[in-house]
């Protein structure tokens, strides 16, 4: 009941009456007040809270549940159906058909009552349980779920519910996002870091942790490079990090001192770097990124193109046989120094010009046309021999080797190889008439002797013969006398016979050794080359009444049979063609040393000889001269002006024999 006192304040009591009975069997009555009014009030108080509470409740964003002792759901706000997709009635009922249920001692459960469990269990708030409801259409939402213990009788325990499906979903989208672009990262080769402002690593793909020979993220993470990498190299590297850093300045594709073995100097590793710095939104700079490309293969292949193009270039530039570039427009490219020596002209005035200005065409060539059609058709020879004309005159012979030379991306050239081929063209054509020389040579050897025979033939006939038939006469006559006894011979008559047989005799005898003489001087055994060469020009003088002297330098001189007798028959030969064809009035030998070289000299003062006269096929005389001087390993020169004499010079090895069977050069 509600009472006033004296002073006016409302109070509430609170009134009992008990019912007894007395000792005499009578009833009585007893009453009891208490004044209830402090509590009403907090009863009041909290009703009204709770009236708050509630009201909050309703209008809170958030799902909210109260739980009680039996850990059953007393109360539901709207936000929590909204979020969950299920009536208040349902949750009271405990209808969780809908929930992700989580395990606690053995037993499954609902999120909100696994949360409460803890809560009370550890009187203590429990926060940021996570997990995915899926709700009855299938669709998963993710809720936060805290929850706190009251303590109050009826409300033990608030439970909390957000929403996070949301940033669930922006999460797993930023972790996928990152997955995504680990994947992308650790796919690319080249080498990608992350460093903080202290250029210690943050993240660095696989193929960095490769680099520095690590596993796993965990193994860099928070060194620098002077902890991983020995310090001649972190060095560089730190001081441009830094000025990456203090100058917010990108170093793009830096190349640094390349890695080499220091006991081998083989290269190890060479990189292509380029470090950005990172901003944030506010233009910060909070760290950088490093992108290493490696490039040691790269490297590799530079210097062994360098070395390869070095060694192209020595053996381009150092080559005997002319070389050319050619593009398929018969413009040259590219010409080494024996090319530019072979055609007479400067690299400058043939680079870049068309092969019509290297040398004159043929009567009805086009050289540029007949390139260009040669080029397309691939009807170029890979080697070919032709004759070129300069365009000073000079005409020379080359042996061309062509080939075509394709690269990737470039153009086909073709690459021609020349070799000067004149000299060897005129060898050959010396030889082949040389050959034709020997050939008729020989049979000019037959025929002469073949005219030997028959002049020895005529001489023993002719003189020898008469001279015996003569003597044979004498010899009859001389028979016939003294057989025929009618006859008286006096001493005087055979005397006279004997005489002139005798006679006879010395003449056949002086005509054998003429003849002996011809084929070969006694003297030239007897007493050397020296008195036979005196005796041989006294002789030719005598027979041809052409004025000559002999000049020996040389006092004694033993040469070799082969020697001697090659001298004597090429100075024969010599001044037999003087005889015969020189006109001269007069002739001049002579005979001296010069070094390790005997030298004859014989000069006219006649009409002279051609340049070419010994080349002619019928010039036998000078053709066995020069092979007697070749075979005896010496040289014989013919000179001659026209109209001022001839002069053969020849010199052959000089090795002097003694009596003790000792030489001497």
């Amino acid at each position: 009941m509600i009472v006033q006192t004296k002073t006016g304040e409302r109070r509430v009591w609170e009134y009992s009456n008990t019912l007894r009975t007395q000792g005499t069997g009578e009833p009585t009555v007893r009453g009891r007040v208490r004044d209830i009014t402090e509590r009403k009030k907090a009863e009041k108080a909290l009703a009204e809270s709770e009236t708050k509470l509630k009201t909050l409740f309703e209008i809170l964003p958030l799902g909210a549940s109260v739980l009680n002792a039996q850990r059953k759901i007393v109360y539901v706000n709207p936000a929590l159906e909204r979020i969950l997709d299920i009536s208040k009635e349902s949750l009271f009922k405990g209808d969780y058909r809908s929930r992700t249920y989580l395990r606690h001692d053995g037993r499954l459960m609902p999120t909100e009552e696994f949360a409460s469990v803890r809560a009370i269990k550890e009187q203590r708030a429990v926060h940021n349980v996570e997990t995915g409801v899926v709700k009855d259409d299938g669709t998963v939402i993710w809720t936060n779920v805290s929850a706190v213990p009251l303590g109050f009788p009826d409300w033990e325990v608030l439970v909390v519910t957000s929403d996070i499906t949301e940033r669930r979903r922006a999460e797993e989208r930023i972790e996928e996002e990152r997955n995504l672009l680990r994947s992308i990262i650790d796919a690319i080769p080249d080498e990608i870091v992350v460093k903080d402002l202290e250029r210690k690593f943050v993240l660095a793909n696989e193929g960095c942790l490769r680099a520095l020979g690590k596993q796993t993220l965990d193994q860099v993470m928070g060194f620098r490079d002077e902890d991983l990498i020995p310090e001649r190299f972190a060095r560089d590297a730190r001081e441009k990090e830094i000025h990456v850093l203090t100058s917010d300045e990108t170093l793009f594709n830096d190349i640094p001192e390349p890695r080499r073995n220091p006991n081998t100097g083989e290269l190890e590793r060479v990189i292509m770097s380029t470090k950005t710095p990172l901003h944030d939104s506010s233009g910060r700079t909070f760290g950088l990124v490093i992108v290493n490309r490696n490039i040691t293969e790269l490297h590799r292949t530079q210097e062994t193109l360098g070395q390869s193009e070095t060694r192209f270039r020595t053996v381009w530039n150092n080559s005997l046989d002319a070389m050319r570039l050619t593009d398929a427009d018969g413009n040259i490219v590219m010409v080494n120094q024996s090319y530019c020596q072979l055609f007479k002209k400067e690299r400058e005035a043939l680079v870049g010009r068309s092969l019509a200005d290297t040398y004159l065409p043929k009567p009805g060539e086009n050289i540029s046309e007949d390139y260009c059609e040669r080029f397309r058709n691939r009807t170029t020879a890979p080697i070919l021999e032709t004759e070129v004309t300069l365009w000073n005159g000079e005409e020379l012979s080359l042996e061309i080797s062509n080939a075509f030379l394709s690269v990737p991306d470039q153009p086909e050239l073709l690459l021609s190889v020349f070799r000067d081929i004149t000299e060897r063209k005129r060898a050959e054509e010396r030889l082949k008439a040389t050959q034709e020389q020997l050939h008729l040579l020989a049979g000019h050897l037959q025929s002469v002797r073949e005219e030997e025979r028959k002049i020895l033939s005529q001489e023993f006939h002719d003189q020898l013969g008469q001279s015996l038939t003569a003597l044979k006469m004498d010899l009859s006559m001389l028979h016939r006398t003294v057989v025929d006894r009618s006859k008286e011979l006096s001493r005087t008559d055979i005397a006279l016979g004997i005489e002139s047989m005798l006679g006879v005799i010395d003449r056949a005898i002086g005509i054998i050794r003429e003849i002996l003489s011809e084929l070969r001087p006694e003297l030239l055994d007897q007493l050397g080359i020296v008195p036979t060469l005196e005796w041989e020009v006294e002789r030719f003088q005598r027979h041809s009444g052409i004025s000559c002297t002999f000049n020996s330098e040389v006092e004694e001189l033993a040469l070799g049979e082969k020697k001697s007798i090659a001298l004597y028959r090429i100075f024969q030969e010599a001044v037999t063609n003087v005889a015969r064809h020189s006109k001269a009035t007069s002739v001049e030998v002579s005979l001296r040393k010069e070094g390790t070289y005997l030298v004859l000299e014989i000069k006219d003062d006649g009409i002279g000889i051609s340049a070419d006269a010994e080349h002619k096929p019928r010039s036998f005389g000078l053709i066995g001269m020069r092979e007697r001087a070749i075979l005896l390993g010496g040289t014989l020169e013919i000179g001659g002006v026209d109209g001022k004499g001839t002069t053969i010079l020849v010199r052959i090895p000089f090795e002097q024999t003694f009596a003790d069977g000792g030489t001497a050069l």
